[in-house]
């Protein structure tokens, strides 16, 4: 089969498209012939880093939809020619390629309404958003929420997530994005290049700070988002864990919360890992009844996919990058 194959780690220079032999689907595991793939910032974080458990040359793509062309021993929910997507596990061959294995029960079927294109679209950015906002904290006593990176595929996800919730939604974006973030349903965004963060967010909020934080920037700016909280506020952190040491204890009672999705996979935490597919089928729900839009910038070949890593690294790209195999 056809793959784009990681000769070593470090660059996108070591990618190429090569041949490798079909994979063969274990127990529990089914096959997908691969119709359509996202492509994500952990990408090529990972083609720069590499990982313990690969063995050379990997294939990169987690985000994968499909349809089931073998079925492994022990996998009794699906049939051949089943509609499937999935978010993979990262430290195996993924969805760079003609055909890729998954675990049966990380996997969820498509609606006949939604495309491949679409449901491709939905899995890591989607379901940490989702992860975000429902299985960190309660919400009984959320009313704002400031999310950063609006004009992200996981920013753009939180506010069309956290709109249907009634929640006030403030987001930060750049100069170009800002028009773009009202639209899927920003109360108040923020041109980080052009206004204090901080002053906005308190200004807007009579003093007080939100209630939530949903940090997809980085560590140490997730560390400055405790001064945007309100007291008994929740930071979750997406691009890396805050520390509680930046502030007095017993002066904010917040909570801070951390997202590591395909974490669930290197912990091999069963619990977590069939969640997914409810999280996964709840969002293919919305996109059926037009509740949620994917966010879907641009569809490219494969020949294209490494010059839109490099977009995708050099923050050149909004929303999502959906490769058609």
């Amino acid at each position: 089969m056809k793959a784009y194959l990681l000769s070593k780690s470090g660059s996108s220079n070591n990618l190429f498209l090569g041949d490798v032999a079909i994979p063969e689907p274990q127990k529990g595991e089914i096959r997908v012939q691969v119709k359509a793939v996202a492509l994500n910032p952990v990408d090529y974080q990972l083609l720069e880093s590499g990982h313990s458990k690969w063995a050379y040359p990997f294939i990169l793509g987690l985000d994968v939809a499909g349809d089931i062309d073998k079925l492994g021993e022990e996998v009794a929910d699906f049939k051949l020619g089943d509609r499937v997507v999935y978010h993979g596990d990262l430290s195996r061959n993924g969805g760079y390629a003609e055909y890729t294995l998954a675990s049966a029960k990380a996997v969820s079927k498509i609606p006949e309404e939604i495309s491949y294109i679409e449901a491709a679209a939905l899995p890591c950015s989607g379901m940490t958003a989702f992860q975000a906002l429902n299985r960190k904290f309660h919400h009984y006593s959320v009313k704002t929420l400031l999310v950063h990176g609006g004009s992200g595929a996981v920013g753009g996800a939180v506010i069309q997530l956290a709109k249907l919730k009634k929640w006030e939604i403030i987001s930060t974006c750049s100069t170009q994005n800002v028009d773009y973030v009202k639209s899927l349903g920003a109360d108040y965004v923020i041109d980080y290049k052009k206004q204090n963060v901080t002053k906005e967010v308190l200004s807007r909020t009579a003093g007080r700070g939100v209630d939530v934080v949903i940090n997809t920037i980085r560590k140490d700016h997730a560390e400055n988002d405790i001064n945007h909280l309100a007291f008994n506020g929740h930071l979750v952190c997406i691009a890396g864990l805050a520390s509680n040491q930046t502030y007095s204890p017993f002066t904010k009672g917040i909570s801070i919360h951390e997202v590591a999705l395909g974490g669930a996979y290197l912990a091999e935490d069963n619990r977590s890992i069939t969640d997914f597919p409810i999280m996964l089928d709840h969002l293919l729900n919305l996109v059926k009844d037009k509740k949620f839009d994917p966010m879907i910038s641009k569809v490219i070949s494969l020949n294209e996919l490494v010059k839109y890593l490099e977009k995708i690294k050099e923050h050149q790209v909004r929303g999502k990058i959906i490769v058609t195999i």
